[in-house]
């Protein structure tokens, strides 16, 4: 049977080299998984261990070889429900001071390997059973220099039929907007760097035409920052020289949107939780995404709320801000019972494992955010969803315009 007989952690680097934590779970069966738990390192309020005179995480490794794993000697890896009550119930404080979000997230996330392995279901299908059959729409980093208000630029691929036809056209628009000036080979410097927006957007679609695609077969996805060009002192936004009122930077927002083909646009005002994004909500919500984090420490009441205040139509996920995967599932359920639509992100640190690709397909997230073409822990992840459509043996399997 699948209890567990032995759990074991030790410490692996993330995509930037910091310290995290890897657990090894081992069952009766002879069931073995090993997963590395992604990390953000400046988890707002929530604790993930981290040792005080470096970035190491003993702490969060004695957290799980000396009160975790004794905790869940003999339970079933198939009860996720109770083996992540269980460790909840050890740390019942909200910022998961006793045992760090990373410990116990690495050994939850472990345990539904475990249980996909005994069970003989691919790992998506374990997360979602038969319903789980599309890809979801995605978002691919451009690698651009930030530029005057704009700190990242991505581009989202809406008019295909399958994930594989998304991802070879990203593949020969990101080439042509590099190809202008070579494509760089220099993984340290690759990244581009506009005088302008009105350049930067111009590359971009000229690349799109290029590759002889459409510009209706794109959206485009800006995250800003405003902390660059927001005056505290005088409440305006300076931008092209020009001090702007609030309003009239919500002008300016609604401009650049309708002008540029651009769906999705984050970090638009240095606070989330404003009238400010109320008032631009009300504005372009009706056709442009507005995503914010949302908080994990949010229940159902303040979800329900947050339906009601509507600051925005989208909030993102990232595995690495929850404790438990049961709370993580939960909170994307109760968030799309209401109508938010959702993006699950790879986080700051992340790992080469390819469980965010099973879990993203298996709860049918809008869409997913895994980063660039650039980064292994990042290319991992996209042939896993290559895998999985393959697997998926269907001929219309990624979501593109279908994902609201």
């Amino acid at each position: 049977m699948p209890y567990i007989t032995e759990i074991y952690a030790r410490e692996v680097l993330d995509s930037r080299g910091i310290p995290t934590v890897e657990v090894e779970l081992f069952t009766e069966s002879n069931i073995f998984s090993r997963v590395q738990v992604p990390s953000e390192y400046d988890v707002k309020n929530l604790m993930e261990f981290r040792d005080k005179d470096s970035l190491g995480v003993t702490k969060a490794i004695e957290s799980i070889n000396k009160m975790i794993s004794k905790a869940l000697i003999g339970e079933d890896v198939r009860d996720q429900l109770k083996i992540d009550s269980k460790m909840n119930k050890i740390d019942p404080s909200l910022n998961k001071s006793k045992l760090g979000i990373n410990s116990m997230m690495a050994v939850s996330l472990a345990s539904s390997i475990a249980a996909s392995s005994y069970s003989k279901l691919n790992l998506y299908r374990y997360y979602g059973g038969m319903k789980s059959n599309k890809i979801p729409t995605t978002i691919f980093d451009l690698m651009i220099d930030p530029i005057d208000l704009i700190k990242k630029v991505s581009i989202v691929p809406l008019n295909f039929d399958t994930f594989k036809d998304a991802l070879k056209a990203v593949s020969k628009i990101r080439y042509n907007i590099y190809s202008v000036n070579a494509l760089m080979t220099n993984r340290d410097s690759n990244s581009l760097k506009f005088n302008s927006t009105k350049e930067l957007f111009d590359r971009i679609n000229s690349a799109i035409s290029i590759t002889g695609f459409n510009q209706s077969d794109f959206t485009i996805y800006l995250e800003l920052n405003p902390s660059n060009y927001y005056n505290n002192e005088t409440k305006t936004y300076k931008i092209d020289g020009k001090e702007l009122t609030n309003i009239q930077y919500i002008d300016y927002i609604d401009k650049l949107v309708k002008q540029n083909n651009i769906g999705l646009i984050k970090n638009v005002f240095i606070d989330s939780i404003t009238e400010d994004y109320k008032k631009l909500y009300k504005r372009i919500g009706s056709k442009t995404l507005l995503p914010i984090d949302i908080n994990p420490y949010y229940d159902l009441k303040k979800i329900e709320k947050l339906s009601k205040d509507r600051y925005t139509n989208t909030y993102i996920l990232k595995l690495s801000k929850f404790a438990t995967l049961t709370d993580f599932i939960e909170t994307y359920k109760a968030l799309n019972s209401f109508g938010f639509i959702l993006i699950i992100e790879s986080s700051l640190g992340e790992i080469e494992s390819t469980l965010l690709s099973d879990l993203s397909v298996g709860l049918n997230a809008n869409l997913i955010d895994f980063g660039s073409l650039e980064h292994n822990e990042s290319i991992s992840k996209y042939n896993e969803l290559l895998r999985i459509e393959s697997d998926l043996n269907s001929i219309n399997t990624y979501s593109g315009k279908k994902y609201k």
